[in-house]
């Protein structure tokens, strides 16, 4: 290579690199946005430090349950326990993140999900609130109890501690329309629940057997949680919801409150000025 060519190759080769660059990143995004529940750090972007991780419609186990066409939509109607697991790690990985919030607006759905996203705020290094807006019920509420405080807005909904399998049978619908149940399974119990076929006396208590062992599991994990004996959440375990103050003087919520609240817990707990205190939104 003569002297007079070699700039013009220190140029190429720049140019051919970054252009290696820009497409490795192109690819990266295009990635990132196809699956914001797979990478959602930085979060605190210089400016805020509480991360909020909404919590929002179903409970659901895996995010293809909660996605549409790839995406996490601005007010989604399910939310995995992957999705809220990673977030957290997310958070926890951005130096500028010192707390968070899950941000529950759901009405349950299914409990393992519910169980994950509790364990996840549990194992937590920051300090953690469940800030209940409009409903934390079910295996919603069963997310809270993982955070270190529960605070529930004035007109939320609480509790609904218990486990229900119920469904709609079709069975006499069926027989009407001269449609017939074929049972072709490798054991007696395995179409159980199958809403083409009635329920035997032996499935409705193999089912019963079910509900009472997670019913005992769940009450088991909010009694802990809470500090309340397993006799008290029990009373409490009857499927119901119950209003913010009552959920309050029943030991199931910390605080009656809103974002204020919430940033006013966190400011005690940092030992810093409330005004530092900005919620990620």
């Amino acid at each position: 290579m003569n002297e007079s060519t070699r700039p013009f190759v220190l140029v190429l080769t720049t140019c051919v690199a970054l252009f290696i660059l820009f497409a490795a990143g192109l690819s990266w995004y295009g990635s990132w946005s196809d699956n914001r529940a797979a990478r959602i750090w930085p979060i605190s972007n210089g400016y805020c430090n509480i991360a909020v991780i909404p919590i929002q419609g179903d409970i659901v186990a895996f995010q293809g349950d909660a996605l549409a066409s790839g995406e996490v939509s601005d007010a989604p109607t399910a939310t995995s326990g992957d999705w809220v697991e990673r977030y957290i790690l997310d958070a926890e990985s951005d130096l500028g993140i010192l707390g968070i919030v899950a941000q529950i607006d759901s009405y349950g759905g299914y409990a393992s999900p519910g169980h994950q996203m509790m364990r996840a705020l549990e194992r937590s290094a920051l300090p953690t609130v469940a800030y209940i807006r409009e409903a934390g019920l079910s295996s919603g509420y069963l997310a809270a109890i993982g955070a270190d405080e529960i605070i529930a807005a004035p007109f939320a909904a609480v509790g609904s501690i218990g486990i229900t399998y119920s469904y709609v049978e079709n069975s006499e619908e069926n027989a009407k329309e001269g449609r017939r149940f074929v049972q072709l399974s490798s054991g007696v119990f395995k179409d159980t629940g199958n809403p083409n076929k009635a329920l035997t006396a032996d499935e409705k208590a193999l089912y019963d057997r079910d509900i009472r062992a997670y019913a005992d599991l769940f009450i088991d994990l909010v009694a802990a949680s809470r500090g309340l004996s397993t006799s008290t959440v029990g009373a409490l375990a009857d499927g119901s919801t119950m209003p913010a103050k009552l959920a309050l003087s029943q030991g199931l919520i910390d605080q009656i409150g809103d974002e204020d609240t919430v940033r006013e817990w966190f400011a005690v707990q940092l030992q810093r000025p409330v005004e530092e205190i900005v919620l990620c939104k």
